[in-house]
């Protein structure tokens, strides 16, 4: 009698896993610069080789997936520049809107106090007194709302009230276009 013997199962081949040369690299940070609306044929025509390579090269070594991933990094890098500019320009204009709020302070004072040898602002009216006193309240409203703020996209933005608050000043109105008349000392 015949013995049955079993024959191995072949293993499908190994594929050899295939590194990215230089090359391929240098065709993959070409394809990333071209931005979304980049093409196998573009980085086909700049490394002179076949659009189809360009697809395989893509494919074998996740491509899209690598320029997602960067994608993503630098949004990130992005975005922390610009949280890090923001809370620079706020910490600037709270210190602007400390150095006028100590100005009006020294007018409003000045106006109540007349032994006060040093005069920035006279204040020749109650209506000049009520429009320092308006303003003061004004820059610190502003720059509560710098502190608590998240965006400065709206057209009420900290920094656009800011703008008014010292446009309104210079200009000598009060906010609702009447002219003031704060005399400067």
């Amino acid at each position: 009698m015949k013995k049955y013997t079993r024959k191995p199962i072949k293993k499908p081949s190994v594929v050899k896993k295939r590194k990215e040369n230089a090359k391929m690299l240098e065709a993959y940070d070409y394809y990333f610069s071209l931005g979304p609306g980049r093409t196998y044929q573009q980085v086909a025509e700049k490394y002179k080789v076949h659009h189809q390579t360009v697809y395989i090269w893509k494919n074998r070594f996740k491509w899209d997936e690598r320029i997602a991933e960067r994608d993503q990094l630098i949004a990130k890098r992005l975005q922390r520049q610009t949280n890090n500019n923001i809370v620079k320009s706020k910490s600037q204009y709270r210190e602007d809107i400390a150095s006028h709020l100590s100005i009006i302070n020294e007018a409003i004072l000045t106006a109540i106090d007349k032994t006060t040898k040093e005069v920035i602002l006279k204040i020749k009216t109650p209506n000049d007194l009520n429009l320092l006193i308006t303003a003061y309240e004004r820059l610190v409203k502003l720059d509560l709302d710098l502190v608590k703020s998240g965006s400065d996209d709206a057209v009420d933005s900290p920094i656009n009230k800011l703008v008014n608050i010292l446009s309104n000043i210079t200009n000598g109105t009060n906010g609702a276009n009447e002219p003031t008349e704060v005399n400067n000392g």
